[in-house]
C-alpha cells in the first residue's frame, strides 16, 4: 500500500518526537526538507533520519553548554541533520542511483539574449559527488553560529 507524504510524515514524526526536543513542526520541516532533496523516504530511512536528528540535538546541546536547542539555531540544526542523515546514506548505501540522482545540475552564470549565450557557474570537472560533497560542506556551515549561543561550563 502506497503512503502519501502526509502519512510518511506523521509516522516519520510519530517516531522520531518522543526521543527530541525540537517539536513536531520542526520534525515535519526536517523531513519535507529531505523529501524536497528528491529522496523518498523508507522505513529504515526514517530510522537514519531520526539518529541523525538525536545527534545533532546533542551535539548543539554539549558545544553551547545548554540543557535544549535555542530556537535561533533551528534552521542551522535542520541543515546539519539533513547533512548528517546524507552523509550516513551515503556511507550506507554508497553512490546509490537516487543519490545520484540528486540534482546539482550546474547554475546559470550567465545569460544573453542575442545569438543565445548560455554560462554555467561549475566547473565541467566536478562529478555529482563532488557536488554532493560541496551541498553538504554548505550544510554543516551551520556549526559556525554555536558560538553566538555558547554558555561558559562551571
Amino acid at each position: 500500500m502506497d503512503q502519501t507524504i502526509s502519512d510518511r510524515i506523521e509516522v516519520y514524526v510519530q517516531r522520531v518526537q518522543n526521543l527530541s526536543t525540537f517539536g513536531a513542526a520542526f520534525l515535519y520541516d526536517v523531513f519535507k526538507l529531505v523529501e524536497s532533496l528528491g529522496i523518498t523516504m523508507t522505513d529504515g530511512d526514517c530510522w537514519l533520519l531520526g539518529f541523525s536528528v538525536q545527534q545533532i540535538e546533542q551535539e548543539i546541546k554539549n558545544s553551547c553548554n545548554v540543557s535544549s536547542v535555542p530556537f535561533g539555531l533551528f534552521k542551522a540544526a535542520s541543515g546539519l541533520i539533513v547533512a548528517r542523515f546524507l552523509s550516513a546514506k551515503r556511507a550506507k548505501d554508497g553512490m546509490s542511483a537516487e543519490m545520484s540522482a540528486l540534482n546539482f545540475s550546474p547554475v546559470l552564470k550567465e545569460l544573453s539574449e542575442g545569438d543565445t549565450k548560455l554560462v554555467y557557474a561549475v566547473d565541467s570537472a566536478t562529478s555529482p559527488e563532488q557536488r554532493l560533497d560541496q551541498f553538504l560542506g554548505l550544510l554543516e556551515s551551520g556549526r559556525n553560529q554555536f558560538v553566538t549561543y555558547r554558555r561558559i561550563r562551571w
